[in-house]
């Protein structure tokens, strides 16, 4: 399989889940983005709005990339009965979608950076709104599931 070097990924670093009384559901995630995206920017009037969404850098010895945080929240209705597995779901679909929003957001700031540099990163554009729909619709096929 060939591996496609333009292809810009959020990846999931690590999740905590915390349930509050049984009922709310919160899931914290960071998330990697490579450096080398966020730096595309540099030098332009995005960087404070593109740091402003990001965390700290992280270097390792075989690379580099920022950190994204997000949250998301599973409420149990009060007619329903409680079920752990279904909230951490819900509620990390939730954080990725949010998660996802956030990176979209900041594909927009380094692409309007490029393009004074007349470059485009669309192609990721539309891969992270297809990312979003499919949870989306994921997260409505979990909420759907539970309520049937």
């Amino acid at each position: 399989m060939k591996e496609d070097f333009n292809v810009i990924k959020l990846s999931l670093d690590r999740a905590t889940y915390q349930i509050v009384r049984n009922k709310v559901t919160i899931c914290k995630c960071f998330f990697r983005i490579p450096a080398d995206i966020v730096q595309l920017a540099y030098d332009t009037q995005y960087s404070k709005q593109i740091l402003g969404i990001v965390r700290g850098i992280v270097n390792t010895s075989s690379n580099s990339y920022f950190t994204l945080y997000s949250e998301g929240y599973a409420y149990c209705h009060s007619k329903d009965a409680f079920n752990e597995k279904t909230g951490k779901s819900i509620a990390f679909a939730r954080a990725c979608i949010s998660a996802h929003r956030k990176f979209l957001a900041i594909l927009n700031m380094v692409e309007a950076a490029l393009y004074l540099k007349n470059c485009k990163v669309s192609d990721n554009q539309r891969r992270e709104f297809r990312i979003i729909e499919n949870e989306v619709n994921y997260l409505n096929s979990l909420i759907n599931k539970e309520s049937n």
